[in-house]
């Protein structure tokens, strides 16, 4: 079998990403607003991506979804783009389903959480790199079981976590937006298997066989994300 290589024309370039996120706005003003959360090393903004419906009442559960963590992982932020423009699309529409969705919920989308490792990728053309410029794994910099299975402390692992958690402005950011909106639900976006997980999935919890209180509910909504795919996420 021979080498696959993406065609680089085929996706955002981060700065092409940084061009198109500022005008989802415009294109939906009825239910799209922009904000910088932060930077990362590189200068780079955070943009995250508000979407709700600013004329409803009551408490709305505010869902934060992430894309866009490794840098060889082109397409969830394509995907990010999708979501955005297929809600704003049907809202116009009057979809109901889409109507009830914003009414009772706001989406806090961040569509790249790490340019610095995709202009990385960029400069160098390897397609396979996975962190960050700096070579740290944003999902190893975390709190949950940092430093634990499945990272390393080796600066040229490509699980390498960093050298203490939260050493990274990518993760700080995330944390930091997490804790300010409260949110009530959290979506990380990921390519390369068609799995769909639920907490807790890291190595010492499925040895110790820790549950979270709402585990059971979020299987049976893994099952209904795998019937609508067809089969093609388990």
């Amino acid at each position: 079998a021979g080498t696959y290589y993406p065609k680089p024309d085929a996706y955002h370039t981060v700065d092409l990403y940084n061009k198109d996120v500022v005008k989802l706005p415009a294109e939906f003003p009825a239910i799209v607003k922009l904000e910088t959360v932060g930077k990362t090393h590189g200068g780079d903004p955070l943009y995250l991506t508000r979407v709700t419906d600013p004329a409803a009442t009551g408490k709305r559960l505010k869902i934060m979804i992430t894309f866009g963590e490794h840098a060889r992982e082109f397409l969830p932020v394509e995907s990010f783009f999708r979501l955005v423009r297929d809600i704003g699309a049907k809202h116009a529409s009057k979809d109901p389903s889409t109507l009830h969705i914003l009414q009772h919920a706001e989406l806090l989308l961040v569509g790249l959480v790490n340019p610095s490792g995709r202009r990385h990728l960029e400069k160098t053309q390897d397609m396979c790199w996975r962190g960050m410029a700096n070579g740290v794994d944003v999902n190893r910099n975390f709190a949950w079981e940092y430093g634990g299975p499945g990272s390393s402390a080796n600066k040229n692992n490509e699980e390498f976590r960093g050298a203490h958690v939260f050493s990274e402005p990518e993760s700080m950011a995330m944390r930091d937006l997490a804790k300010r909106e409260k949110i009530d639900a959290f979506l990380s976006m990921h390519t390369g298997a068609q799995y769909i997980f639920v907490p807790y999935g890291d190595t010492i919890s499925k040895r110790t066989k820790r549950r979270h209180p709402t585990t059971r509910k979020q299987l049976t909504l893994a099952n209904v994300m795998w019937a609508a795919s067809g089969g093609y996420y388990t």
